[in-house]
């Protein structure tokens, strides 16, 4: 998901506990421009950068022929201005990216996971995500993010969630892993019997 560089948690879809947010991963090793950021972002995948130096992209396939999809060659720029993808056969494309290449990784890692252990569910998968990611861009100092040790011992970034995630670990902790207990939740009420006041700043 991107609107470029915005808070996750002001996205309602995002916040819903079915949903996991995918980050955006460039190959430098930083999280992207245009991925978002936030507290419920869950975990990174790799994509590309949109600026200079571009670095790697992901290598995909691509619709067929030389002029139809993203690998369409020219002498600098291809004709929508983007960088120009060079790989040989054109029914290929090595500059795919966005989220719509990382979260679609982390949606074919999670099916393997599911074919692994078929009581998988989006519980089960955010446990194992929170253990198996690995942390990136350790010195991350930005406005946006830096990492944080939980109350429950995971390294976390609202710039990358849990981490870069990281397939073989993932499918291999999932394999060893039972029921995970059902979120609860508990409502309790109060009376404050306090008033509220009109145009006052400080509140109640």
């Amino acid at each position: 998901y991107s609107q470029g560089n915005e808070d996750t948690g002001k996205d309602e879809t995002l916040v819903n506990r079915n949903v996991i947010a995918v980050a955006a991963l460039g190959s430098g090793g930083k999280f992207s421009g245009y991925s978002n950021y936030g507290s419920n972002v869950f975990v990174t995948a790799p994509s590309n950068h949109l600026s200079e130096p571009y670095g790697f992209g992901i290598t995909t396939t691509d619709r067929t022929g030389a002029d139809l999809g993203y690998n369409r060659y020219s002498n600098d720029k291809n004709k929508d201005g983007d960088q120009n993808d060079s790989f040989p056969d054109y029914n290929y494309a090595s500059m795919f990216g966005g989220t719509s290449s990382s979260a679609p990784l982390v949606s074919g890692i999670i099916a393997l996971g599911k074919e692994a252990n078929s009581a998988l569910d989006v519980r089960m998968a955010k446990h194992v995500l929170a253990r198996t990611s690995t942390k990136v861009d350790a010195g991350d100092t930005s406005s946006t993010g830096g990492w944080l040790k939980n109350s429950a011992g995971y390294w976390f970034n609202p710039n990358y969630g849990f981490g870069n995630i990281n397939a073989g670990a993932f499918v291999e902790k999932v394999l060893n892993v039972g029921y995970v207990t059902e979120q609860t939740s508990v409502t309790k009420s109060a009376a404050v019997a306090a008033a509220i006041p009109d145009n006052d700043p400080a509140g109640v």
